[in-house]
């Protein structure tokens, strides 16, 4: 099942862009800096953070193929492309006692190109592609 954030838990999430780095220190290190002290930060100031992680580069958000309500595996099918960047699907639960159906939204996310050995090697990590960030 997904990971789910508690109902009185709000996920917040900043991006940022920094050109300059302080010499001698890697992206890695720096964020991770970043990170522990704006928990810090939020922790003095008497808000709650039970987890705080930060990363470097890009990111894409993916959900598993469960069912929201009881967990079995999603039946996908009759997919189709939309009018932006990527597809929808419909989406059933197999499980005669849950029932639950909607739709399965797809978003092209990366694309990736094969060297002479048949390895994958994605365009948005060599920073070929930019993908952009929207809300829900």
């Amino acid at each position: 099942m997904t990971e789910k954030t508690p109902p009185n838990q709000h996920r917040l999430t900043i991006q940022l862009d920094i050109a300059d780095l302080p010499a001698g220190e890697t992206p890695e290190q720096y964020v991770d800096g970043l990170t522990s002290e704006l928990r810090e930060a939020l922790q003095d100031a008497g808000r709650t953070v039970p987890r705080a992680s930060g990363w470097v580069g890009p990111f894409y958000a993916s959900l598993p193929a469960d069912c929201p309500d009881c967990g079995t595996l999603l039946e996908i099918d009759r997919p189709h492309l939309d009018e932006q960047n990527g597809a929808l699907a419909h989406a059933t639960c197999p499980d005669d006692d849950c029932g639950w159906s909607g739709d399965a939204e797809y978003c092209l996310i990366d694309l990736s190109e094969f060297d002479d050995k048949g390895r994958a090697h994605s365009l948005v990590r060599a920073g070929r592609l930019t993908p952009t960030f929207e809300e829900y």
